[in-house]
């Protein structure tokens, strides 16, 4: 019966590549063919014979094989079955041992898991007092900085009061700052040059006034 194989566009064209390649001897290095190349001409009317079977070595065959699969089942519900019952044998051993044993025995790793945690909390409790004095030292640093700092702040005020002391008015010395301030005579007539200095403007009225000369008659 013959065999009709469809491909597609580009299977096509890369079938007709390889058909083209014919003569560079292409060699594929691979255990099995891929399934896009064609079959070798040699092959293509070779029909697979069935491999030729002794009757009597098949029925051994079977008879050897269900005698393996029923001893292996066999083994399999044996070791099942002893497992099952080692644990029920220490279920009941377990359940016939005396309380107080079982108590003791409960209380013993009681004890150790309090120690543990007590190791685990006295360490941590350790580290959380050294945080807390460190904070505590670093808050105390700063308020005693900024305390001195404000009592300097306050130091320094006080002695720039005690400086302009002499120039402040009180009722002592008014009547003789109000004499000092009215005789003292302010003198506003003057220029500054680009760098802050000053300089007197003659008076004007004692300069000579070119313009104010007699007109001609």
């Amino acid at each position: 019966m013959a065999c009709i194989k469809i491909v597609t566009n580009g299977q096509r064209n890369f079938l007709n590549a390889i058909e083209a390649c014919n003569g560079l001897n292409l060699q594929f290095v691979r255990y099995r063919k891929p399934r896009f190349v064609p079959k070798a001409p040699t092959k293509i009317f070779k029909v697979r014979e069935p491999t030729p079977r002794d009757t009597e070595e098949t029925k051994l065959m079977r008879t050897w094989q269900a005698h393996y699969n029923t001893e292996m089942k066999s083994l399999h519900l044996y070791f099942k079955s002893h497992c099952q019952r080692i644990r029920e044998r220490e279920r009941i051993e377990a359940i016939k041992t005396p309380f107080e044993k079982r108590y003791v025995d409960i209380c013993r790793k009681n004890e150790e898991w309090n120690k543990e945690a007590k190791m685990i909390r006295l360490g941590q409790w350790k580290e959380k007092e050294k945080w807390l004095e460190d904070r505590h030292l670093a808050v105390a640093e700063r308020e005693e900085r900024e305390r001195e700092e404000t009592r300097e702040m306050a130091f320094q005020r006080v002695r720039e009061a005690q400086e302009s002391l002499d120039n402040y008015i009180t009722e002592e010395n008014l009547d003789e700052k109000l004499d000092e301030i009215l005789g003292k005579e302010v003198d506003y007539d003057f220029a500054l040059y680009l760098d802050g200095s000053k300089t007197t403007v003659p008076d004007s009225k004692t300069e000579d006034n070119p313009g104010s000369g007699s007109s001609p008659s």
